[in-house]
């Protein structure tokens, strides 16, 4: 321990005062029995926004993240993320850059994000709280960073999911641990139609586009049953623009990785329209090998193909 805090840690346990009291009243016995944490432990007492995402994210995602991130900052909200690559980083350096707070849990490799320049001297000014529930000098593991997503959402007033896969990734694994547990009440981007998304949405999580981002956060996230309401026919008007030129392009059986050349899209969105359309009946999947084509195309041609039901 004499090392550490020579180097600026210290350690809370659960039965300490100092302790976070949000993280312990939200997880109770699942909450971290051992905290390490650089930083003003002050930021335990800020309301907190948990941004978290795919570390593939697009560029529209990012700029999503972005804002929110700013916003925050704005709002007087901290920002909390796991400070991995993508939408994680991307919402920490916002949030920075907009002249706000920090809350990063790593699952490995603390010890090294304290030498790190940016982070020694956010952690100076005030600016960010490094924390993790590991040891200080362990590397990441699958199962500390399934742990960090619990952490997370126990340490946030709301939580925003940004970008995540469908049945996979520790984003959605997270997210849908925390809906089943009623945590932390879950956003999810629904700029363009996702099927992971719209089965967070299912699962019980609310949705929030960039417009929503302009308004008062304090009153939006504390009126999430309203939204849901207007996003999700907002979502279904997205989808209605976007189908035509889906329809188009699927008067033929065709690959996602042809639609997705053929639109200029990233493959795992031509993957969520099309799995969309499969959803509303719109468009049918065939198998050896699998491509995709409208029913309307079917119809015209009468042609008999191996469909998946």
């Amino acid at each position: 321990m004499e090392k550490l805090e020579q180097i600026g840690v210290w350690v809370t346990t659960r039965v300490e005062e100092n302790y976070p009291p949000r993280l312990k009243d939200v997880l109770k016995h699942k909450s971290p029995l051992i905290l390490f944490g650089a930083g003003d432990k002050s930021l335990f007492n800020y309301d907190v926004i948990a941004i978290v995402g795919s570390r593939t994210a697009d560029q529209r995602e990012l700029k999503f993240t972005a804002r929110l991130a700013e916003r925050c900052a704005k709002c007087g909200y901290a920002v909390i993320s796991g400070g991995a690559r993508g939408v994680d980083n991307n919402a920490e350096s916002a949030a920075f850059k907009a002249g706000g707070k920090v809350v990063s849990i790593s699952a490995g490799g603390f010890i090294n994000n304290i030498k790190l320049k940016d982070y020694r001297e956010a952690v100076a000014q005030g600016n960010l709280l490094l924390l993790t529930a590991d040891n200080p000098y362990s590397r990441f593991t699958v199962p500390a960073a399934m742990n960090r997503n619990k952490y997370i959402y126990g340490l946030a007033n709301y939580a925003v999911v940004v970008s995540s896969g469908l049945n996979e990734g520790g984003t959605w694994a997270g997210a849908v641990e925390n809906l089943k547990a009623g945590w932390t009440p879950v956003f999810v981007c629904n700029d363009m139609p996702k099927v992971a998304h719209r089965a967070l949405m299912e699962k019980g999580a609310y949705p929030i586009v960039s417009v929503d981002l302009e308004k008062d956060l304090r009153q939006l996230f504390a009126s999430p049953k309203s939204l849901q309401v207007e996003q999700v026919n907002e979502s279904s008007d997205v989808y209605e623009v976007v189908y035509p030129i889906l329809e188009k392009c699927l008067q033929i059986p065709r690959g996602v990785k042809e639609v997705a050349e053929m639109l200029n899209i990233r493959q795992g969105q031509a993957e969520d329209w099309l799995a969309r359309g499969v959803e509303i009946d719109k468009i049918a999947k065939i198998s050896k090998p699998a491509r995709y084509i409208a029913k309307s195309a079917l119809v015209k041609t009468g042609e008999q193909l191996s469909i998946d039901f």
